[in-house]
């Protein structure tokens, strides 16, 4: 019975040192750089909240949001220069932060922003990298709920299939992302809607969709930052307008 309780307790003190290094990981993710502080604040054009989660609130919002799922390790803050001009656009684009700071632990967010936002009439949900992939989830397990698919430099898990929904989907992936390929991106056509698109940022990177510095195993950027921000920004919004004229 010793040698029982002694391998009990060994197990449990491996649990919990994984569980103690899942967080210590998750947590040490690399922080927003400092130039998103400039689109945290309020202006004539967009209101920003922190509480209870990051949202830009236009001063004239349009019919139709979206909720971006951070990518794993990613602050939200890290997407606020592009989530800012969106907004400017006159859409409400809403950013959570997830637990542990991966979207794997948080997929279900959408639900409770949508029923915080009931001015929004329609709602695109998207989410870079791993928050891209929960983002097909979240659609999977809500068939119905959502008007619109927007994936940043991401693709869904191979147990996700939403071909059958009835919504808009648009890929962005750039051609110097090292961790997300173009071709994973074009390979997942099958598990997606009939309307999906593929629009290729040529030298973008994968870290380019968020300003948090280089991330390892990633390509080179052969594109001015700002100049990938601003594509991402017309590719994103024409998904939205899609959604928005649709009957």
């Amino acid at each position: 019975m010793q040698v029982v309780r002694r391998l009990g307790a060994l197990v449990g003190l491996l649990v919990v040192a994984g569980v103690l290094g899942l967080v210590v990981w998750a947590q040490s993710g690399p922080a927003p750089e400092s130039v998103v502080n400039g689109f945290l604040q309020d202006s004539a054009q967009v209101l920003v909240d922190e509480d209870p989660w990051l949202a830009f609130r236009p001063a004239e919002p349009r019919s139709v949001g979206l909720i971006l799922y951070p990518g794993g390790r990613v602050e939200p803050e890290s997407y606020a220069p592009i989530a800012s001009r969106m907004a400017r656009r006159g859409f409400t684009v809403v950013v959570p932060d997830m637990p542990l700071k991966l979207a794997i632990f948080g997929s279900g967010r959408a639900t409770a922003i949508i029923d915080a936002f009931p001015e929004v009439d329609r709602w695109v949900l998207g989410g870079h990298s791993l928050g891209g992939a929960m983002a097909v989830s979240y659609i999977d397990n809500h068939p119905g709920d959502i008007d619109g698919l927007l994936l940043w430099a991401a693709y869904p898990a191979e147990s996700a299939d939403i071909s059958d929904e009835d919504l808009f989907a648009t890929a962005i992936s750039g051609t110097a992302d090292g961790l997300v390929s173009f071709e994973e991106v074009s390979e997942a056509r099958d598990r997606l809607p009939a309307t999906y698109e593929i629009v290729p940022i040529q030298g973008g990177n994968h870290a380019g969709f968020g300003a948090y510095g280089p991330q390892e195993g990633d390509g080179a950027a052969t594109i001015d930052r700002d100049d990938q921000w601003d594509l991402i920004v017309e590719a994103s919004v024409r998904l939205l307008e899609r959604v928005e004229v649709a009957p």
